[in-house]
């Protein structure tokens, strides 16, 4: 995801400077947290992975620095600890696990039908690739709709267009809705509209 939107701010006149830890061999990458010079720098855009999101969000908060995040795997109180950090420090701090355009609506139809219904399941699939399962998405949907983990199917295959369905049912009928991912690029626009809104471009 990172790659993606690195292309699509490119366009934009922004000096970008990556960071990874994984990536000693690149160019123009910086590799270590201590290397970073927050001076040179006014919004954090991160993908990174939770426990490495966790430490540079932290940095650049403190410092001012305004942050927007699609990482996952950070818990609530972790979330709510970043927010507090930064209104203390005037700085924006903006996270969702899911940037594409539809899924806000996507959660808000659910959460309604959910509160109408007797039975709720949440099923999510994704590719292999993705490591955290359930996903991020998932969580935020648990958490939203008052799940217990055990009603979230999480599916790891061959699946290229990922998508989450909430399945919820009385006895006497069902409603089935999903959210569905035809194309990655829905994220990188979802991301592209609130970033520049909130960049003031």
């Amino acid at each position: 995801m990172g790659k993606k939107i690195y292309q699509s701010l490119k366009e934009y006149d922004y000096n970008i400077t990556g960071f990874d830890i994984f990536a000693k061999n690149r160019k123009n990458v910086i590799t270590k947290i201590e290397d970073i010079n927050i001076e040179n720098y006014d919004w954090l855009v991160d993908f990174s992975e939770a426990n490495i999101s966790k430490k540079i969000t932290k940095l650049f908060l403190s410092n001012s620095k305004n942050v927007i995040s699609g990482t996952t795997g950070l818990t609530f109180d972790e979330l709510n600890d970043f927010c507090i950090l930064a209104k203390n420090n005037d700085a924006k701090y903006i996270h969702r696990v899911n940037f594409a355009k539809s899924f806000c609506e996507f959660e808000a139809i659910a959460k309604k039908i959910a509160q109408k219904m007797d039975h709720n399941i949440l099923i999510e699939s994704h590719d292999f690739k993705k490591l955290d399962k359930p996903s991020g998405s998932a969580l935020r949907l648990m958490h939203v709709l008052k799940l217990k983990s055990s009603d979230i199917l999480a599916i790891r295959g061959d699946e290229t267009t990922p998508y989450h369905s909430l399945i919820s049912s009385n006895k006497n009928e069902r409603i089935i809705i999903t959210h569905q991912i035809l194309d990655k690029n829905a994220f990188v626009e979802g991301f592209l509209e609130v970033f520049l809104k909130e960049a003031g471009v």
